[in-house]
């Protein structure tokens, strides 16, 4: 069985850690999959789920970090999420003369335009890029990435997650009233998108909102939003699930994230959607899995809700039952790591490269010898 060594940027337990998971169970028939992070929480869960873990606090402990697995295999794989981790694994692979199949995960979200700038640097190695969206692979061949070297694999729910999803009772009374936004508020553009949406249309004040998540930003937006009696700060619940089942729209604000899992979420547990016409607006087919607003548009956002304030329950309970399906199809996990699969097997095919042959063939002879023999 082949190693994986999939690394993250930090340690924490959000999307990208959630699909990290997800994606290591899926192959686990095939690789033992060794989770590289830094300290924090994604530890003990990834150890719950019987992964293994390396942890590091810096640039060159992560690299003392993932070395030995390189000197003691003669294939590996590797996923990671910043450029550090898959230059890396380019140059151990090459140090060694181990097969490495290199995979470069693009999140996106937050400082997009610092992640995504640096991607095309790995232009004149043989990496894939994997990018949740569509939307998210054509940004970066806007910043100059080979447009075939990018593959789009959509997040996905796990079967067992679908199973233990906590379902909404069916909808029985037209419009909605309560509405839940899950978002991390480090930043103050979000809710304050939802809070001028409010400040512009008087009719909205019969919704509910329930914000839940925490951040740094959270006692200044409290303070923003005490003029609106129908915006509640709810912080962090363990049960999540439970708490989307009783909302009836889920609002997702953010026009950065390259996918929005919460929106899945909310999906399996058949509450309607409203989300931006962005990364995330492209899991949302309007009208037929859920609703869609302009990103960043305040007035576009109140108009939205109003529309959703007037739609029938029959409505709303069909776009559920499709949101179901489209699960079950589009979003399977059967598809989405059967993508991971392929392309890892193609890059672990054939032999591997010694770093002075590879030097030699893209700079021409060099005088040096160096072996694995010496490597250890």
């Amino acid at each position: 069985m082949n190693t994986l060594l999939y690394s993250l940027d930090h340690g924490h337990l959000c999307e990208l850690q959630r699909m990290a998971f997800a994606t290591a169970v899926g192959l686990s028939d095939q690789f033992e999959t060794v989770i590289v992070a830094p300290e924090g929480p994604v530890h003990e869960e990834a150890l719950r789920l019987g992964l293994k873990t390396v942890a590091y606090s810096s640039r060159r402990g992560y690299i003392a970090a993932v070395w030995p697995f390189y000197q003691a295999n003669q294939k590996i794989a590797a996923i990671g999420t910043r450029v550090l981790h898959t230059m890396t694994a380019e140059v151990l692979s090459r140090i060694f003369g181990c097969k490495c199949a290199n995979l470069q995960l693009v999140p996106g979200g937050a400082k997009r335009w610092l992640r995504e700038g640096w991607k095309c640097h790995l232009n004149h190695l043989k990496v894939r890029q994997v990018a949740p969206s569509n939307c998210l692979s054509a940004r970066l061949v806007e910043h100059g990435v080979i447009e075939q070297a990018v593959t789009v694999i959509e997040h996905f729910l796990t079967p067992e997650r679908m199973e233990s999803a906590v379902r909404r009772d069916s909808y029985q009374q037209d419009g909605v009233r309560k509405v839940m936004i899950y978002l991390r508020m480090d930043r103050f553009d979000e809710v304050e998108l939802l809070l001028k949406a409010l400040d512009s249309d008087p009719a909205l004040r019969t919704l509910d909102f329930e914000i839940y998540g925490t951040g740094s930003a959270v006692q200044l937006l409290k303070v923003r939003a005490m003029r609106h009696g129908n915006v509640r700060f709810m912080g962090v619940w363990m049960d999540m699930a439970e708490r989307i089942s009783h909302a009836d729209l889920f609002l997702h604000l953010s026009g950065d994230d390259p996918f929005g899992l919460a929106v899945l979420d909310a999906m399996a547990a058949g509450v309607a959607v409203l989300a931006p016409q962005t990364q995330v607006g492209a899991i949302v087919e309007e009208g037929a899995t859920g609703f869609l607003f302009q990103a960043d548009d305040a007035l576009d956002l109140a108009r939205a809700l109003r529309e959703v304030q007037n739609t029938s329950a029959a409505e709303l309970q069909r776009i559920s039952d499709e949101r179901i399906r489209s699960l079950q199809t589009r979003f399977s996990a059967e598809a989405s790591i059967a993508g991971y699969r392929e392309l890892l097997n193609a890059s672990l095919e054939g032999p591997g490269q010694p770093l002075v042959s590879w030097l030699r063939a893209a700079y021409g002879r060099m005088p040096l010898r160096f072996s694995k023999q010496e490597a250890n």
